[in-house]
């Protein structure tokens, strides 16, 4: 940081003083923000306030100018009262843009710790929970009995106390029994060290030791290259800040930097996706994924060359996958029902999926946290292009059944790798843009689906047309073993979470969360049992048919990024519900259809709806998730999202047989249910749940 410091040290004493006064009281001293991050999730969670001066004559003076001056003349309460009063406001601002999560760390000098009385003036008011205080050692032993007293009540008003600059002072373990603390911040000369000095290496260890003894947390400061970062990590030290990530900036700044989700700014010289090694994607960058992000980094690396390198062999076996399910959807239901399979039971059966899917949610969680997504995901495929290829050798319902079951298994596996890697790896406020993007790509494989199946089954009958279903979601196999592809795919997962506590603690948004998904995934899914009534309605043939469903998914696929940037700009949850409206809006136009251009209108409408939906779907449990419980919370969510998956076509079909329920009817139930399920996630928001992401609890340590 430059300034003009020659012609400043030829101010005396006196004109110091006085200058130091003037910047007081014209308010020329200004706040710094430096981001300090959580390693496990690569998120801010919170600022250091820093000091700058911006002298009217000589610029951007430094603080190590004028601060050791300041405390010699007594000047340096003053500054201390002033930066407390400015970082609160700036705290105040986050709290305004909706970011509770968010804290700030403010420097407080040895004369304000021993000075008495000075929480009960006014000031006081400014001391709140979210603004936290900063110390060191030097200081707080220069007198020890007043500074305890006042971190203890700086505490008990919702303050964290972190021990700066920890190594370099006293560093005795008897003062540490005395001192009140919640966090210890590792000093940058330990730092610089690591990957150069063994001392430093086996120092910061024994560091992490002792705050789990205590029971307090590690932040290390000055960090500036990726293997410190690295290090720092393997060794359990849970939160930094440093250049790496970002310089201090102005606090009129801070606000845009969050928006903007960077975290580690440096510039690539190799893969910007840490592929295999950190295991996190995009966390070269922050764990936001935002593209123009990357390309504001200056990585040497264009865009679109990452993507094809890194993001396209995570999501090409679900593209593949799709396919598969593509051709196979129409013609599955419409071979039931030229074999003489009821209706009822044709629902069942296309529920099958969404049974075998609900199934094997927590045991797909766990394969992943233990082997990795690329492993999950090649069973999934492996049984569910197996399942496919059986179909045509029996007709057999309870067969049917089973195997569809059994698909669902691989169903399962890919929902819940696709949704915790989501959650894991991009930041919530892109997680729209990124997973319609990506999700976009695959489901346009489902458009040229349908109306292949149905051709297929046209020409050469339904075995050829499951066969070929079959062979093309085997195809995705060949590509997870590819150089590149297992790499790309096996993240490296946070520590393995308690699955019944951490299910336990979050029962109530888990319950709201899981029934809206529910209602919809069950409103949404049954619409395929009306596939038969249509084709018997129009004598449509299969062909027709396939083709119905393409136009559709292809309008579908087109909403996909409409509706990430709808959830990006005002928000996910409730973005569902409005968007499933539209589609069931659709239904009742094809039920109240009366020829083939009404059905291509209700089809269109159903498209744009289901694609809006679809859009909001793929990241709606990984919003849900509470940072500290998101694998087996997705699990949750994801197994209420195939039980509608199982309910739905199975509902539909027997009350088609049973009650003789149309399409328009359907129609108006899902929009009810869609409303049930709004009010679920409005009380499941009420309730909270762990977005906020902070510190561990605070440490009440006695006098």
């Amino acid at each position: 940081m430059s300034s003009m410091l020659g012609d400043m040290s030829l101010l005396s004493d006196v004109n110091l003083e006085a200058a130091i006064d003037t910047a007081l009281l014209n308010n020329e001293f200004e706040v710094y923000l430096q981001p300090i991050v959580e390693f496990t999730t690569d998120n801010i969670i919170g600022f250091e306030s820093l000091i700058r001066w911006r002298h009217p004559e000589f610029g951007l003076i430094s603080p190590a100018e004028f601060i050791g001056f300041a405390e010699d003349s007594g000047q340096i309460s003053a500054i201390d009262f002033y930066m407390l009063t400015r970082s609160k406001e700036c705290l105040d601002e986050f709290r305004r843009g909706q970011r509770e999560d968010i804290s700030i760390n403010v420097n407080i000098s040895a004369s304000l710790l021993s000075r008495p009385g000075w929480l009960d003036g006014p000031i006081s008011e400014n001391i709140t929970e979210g603004l936290n205080v900063e110390v060191t050692e030097r200081q707080v032993i220069a007198d020890a009995s007043s500074a305890v007293s006042t971190l203890v009540e700086l505490q008990s008003r919702g303050a964290r106390v972190f021990i700066d600059d920890f190594g370099i002072g006293y560093s005795s373990l008897s003062y540490l029994q005395l001192l009140p603390f919640d966090v210890i911040k590792i000093d940058k000369s330990f730092i610089d060290g690591l990957g150069v000095s063994e001392v430093s290496h086996s120092l910061i260890k024994l560091l992490v030791a002792l705050a789990e003894t205590m029971e307090v947390d590690l932040l290390a400061e000055g960090i500036e290259e990726p293997e410190q970062l690295e290090i720092l990590k393997a060794l359990g030290v849970g939160y930094g800040q440093g250049y790496l990530f970002a310089k201090p900036m102005p606090a009129t700044e801070a606000s845009a930097f969050l928006e903007s989700g960077l975290v580690i700014q440096q510039k690539c010289t190799n893969c910007p996706i840490w592929c295999g090694s950190a295991g996190v994607l995009i966390s070269a960058h922050g764990s936001a994924g935002d593209l123009v992000s990357l390309r504001r980094m200056g990585c040497e690396e264009s865009v679109w060359k990452v993507l094809g390198r890194c993001l396209v062999p995570l999501y090409f076996p679900v593209a593949a996958m799709m396919l598969g399910v593509g051709i196979l959807l129409p013609v599955l239901p419409l071979y039931l029902k030229d074999e003489g399979v009821s209706l009822s039971l044709v629902g069942l059966i296309i529920a099958g999926a969404g049974l075998g899917s609900a199934m094997v949610g927590l045991p797909a969680a766990a394969i992943a946290e233990r082997f990795g997504n690329d492993r999950m995901m090649f069973m999934g495929i492996l049984i569910s292009a197996i399942t496919i290829l059986i179909f045509p050798l029996t007709s057999i319902a309870i067969v049917l059944l089973g195997l569809r079951v059994v698909g669902g298994f691989g169903v399962g596996s890919m929902a819940q790798s696709r949704n915790l890697f989501i959650a894991r790896n991009v930041e919530v406020r892109y997680r729209g843009r990124v997973a319609s993007f990506m999700g976009g790509t695959h489901r346009l494989t489902f458009v040229i689906g349908p109306v292949l199946g149905g051709t297929i089954a046209d020409q050469w009958g339904y075995a050829a047309a499951f066969t070929v279903a079959g062979l093309v979601t085997a195809v995705a196999l060949l590509w997870i073993v590819l150089p590149g592809g297992s790499e790309s795919n096996h993240a490296k997962p946070p520590p393995p979470v308690s699955v019944r506590p951490a299910l336990r603690k979050y029962r109530r948004l888990l319950l709201t969360g899981g029934v809206g998904t529910f209602l919809i995934m069950a409103a949404r899914e049954g619409r395929y049992v009306v596939v038969p009534l249509v084709a018997d309605q129009f004598d449509l043939s299969s062909a027709e048919i396939g083709l119905l469903v393409s136009v559709g998914t292809a309008i579908d696929f087109a909403f996909f990024p409409i509706a990430g940037w709808i959830m990006d700009r005002f928000g996910r949850l409730y973005a569902v519900v409005p968007f499933f409206s539209l589609m069931a809006v659709g239904l009742i136009l094809l039920g109240r259809s009366n020829s083939t251009s009404d059905v291509i209108v209700a089809s269109i409408v159903m498209g744009v709806g289901n694609g809006l939906t679809s859009g909001s779907m793929l990241t709606l449990a990984s919003d849900l998730a509470p940072a500290d419980a998101q694998g087996p919370f997705i699990a949750g969510i994801n197994l209420m999202s195939s039980g509608g998956l199982f309910a739905g076509p199975f509902l539909v079909g027997w009350l088609a047989d049973i009650a003789g329920i149309d399409v328009s009817a359907y129609g108006l139930a899902a929009i009810l249910l869609a409303g049930v399920a709004w009010m679920a996630f409005v009380v499941g928001e009420s309730s909270g749940g762990g977005a906020q992401r902070r510190l561990a609890p605070k440490r009440t340590t006695a006098t």
